[in-house]
């Protein structure tokens, strides 16, 4: 099974590191995670450590 993670932020924050929390169960079951999120943040190194593999996606300026 495949398994793309969409992440807002690249930044560790509550939902990245939740995300980041889970990761390990995934890939212990042999299934194949994705994380891609815009930037160049800390997560895409934690989400490699943790097994999964990792793809910065181009978006604009987060503005609310």
């Amino acid at each position: 099974m495949k398994i793309l993670f969409l992440e807002q932020f690249s930044e560790l924050g509550g939902g990245q590191r939740c995300l980041l929390d889970l990761l390990p169960a995934v890939c212990d079951r042999g299934w194949k995670a994705l994380v891609a999120a815009p930037g160049s943040g800390p997560l895409f190194d934690a989400a490699r450590r943790a097994g999964a593999e990792t793809a910065a996606i181009s978006l604009g300026p987060y503005t609310s």
